[in-house]
């Protein structure tokens, strides 16, 4: 019982990688796997055997949703849109209270940090990429191809960044989306492109956990005050979004019972 809740929170997880404005790691966070799975990261080695199990069975259900869930993502955006963004808007708005726990004295500092960070998000959201990525087989698009990698991780690592947008704005979404729901047939013609992602986003992903196991160990009230900017600058968007693509009263009311269920969700597998 317990894998299977790990292959469920996967498939949330890597839903959350692929919908705009949805962060997969604040997803993870929400289920209650974001700490644990940081742990077992940064100490993969001591114990080899649990930590394959951990994360084959949490993998894999991240992966079901990237490969073949990427297509159902894009179905659902383009004709459920604000249902969707809804429903992982409560999952997120279910973390929000285990995530404000964490921070035990919220005096000054915390709130100057707080919107410090929710004021810096703002900033980068209005960064705009001017093209779109279009793969060459090249020494410029495959160092591309590899910090797109290392970005993944990034963005897959840190709580409240949105991969999606974050591709979105630079103009690689539709290179990614590309990468994952054809993967079969790029492995075939081009596997140099899965091969340089691949490398440097599990590079990336052990750096970068590394970093946030220390801020947890020694910076735990910053690493939960970003977190928690991270957290409410994602809400605010998400539910925005939905709101303002919602076309009529009845729509958004059904919205509104798809938070609460996100919410509930996201307490009771969490």
């Amino acid at each position: 019982m317990e894998y299977l809740k790990l292959v469920i929170k996967g498939i949330f997880i890597g839903f959350g990688k692929i919908i705009p404005g949805v962060s997969g790691s604040l997803i993870a966070m929400s289920l209650g796997v974001y700490e644990e799975a940081i742990e077992k990261i940064t100490y993969f080695f001591k114990d080899i055997p649990r930590n394959v199990i951990y994360f084959l069975f949490l993998g894999s259900g991240v992966m079901v949703s990237i490969l073949f869930g990427s297509k159902v993502v894009l179905f659902l955006l383009a004709n459920f849109y604000a249902p969707t963004i809804f429903l992982f808007s409560g999952l997120v708005m279910g973390s929000i209270p285990m995530i404000r726990g964490k921070v035990k004295k919220k005096d000054a500092s915390y709130f100057f940090l707080l919107f410090s960070f929710i004021l810096l998000l703002n900033v980068g959201m209005h960064l705009k990429g001017n093209t779109t990525f279009v793969y060459h087989n090249n020494f410029s698009s495959n160092l591309q191809v590899c910090l797109l990698g290392f970005l993944e991780a990034f963005t897959m690592i840190v709580p409240g960044i949105s991969g999606t947008s974050l591709f979105i704005s630079l103009g690689y979404y539709a290179f990614i989306m590309e990468l994952f729901s054809n993967i079969f047939v790029i492995l075939k013609n081009n596997i140099q492109i899965p091969f340089f992602f691949t490398l440097f986003f599990i590079v990336g992903v052990y750096v970068i956990s590394m970093l946030i196991h220390y801020l947890f160990q020694y910076h735990e009230k910053l690493t939960y005050t970003m977190i928690l900017a991270f957290s409410y600058f994602a809400l605010f968007f998400m539910v925005k979004d939905a709101i303002l693509k919602t076309a009529h009263l009845f729509d958004f009311f059904i919205g509104c019972l798809l938070m609460f269920f996100g919410f509930l969700l996201c307490k009771k597998i969490e």
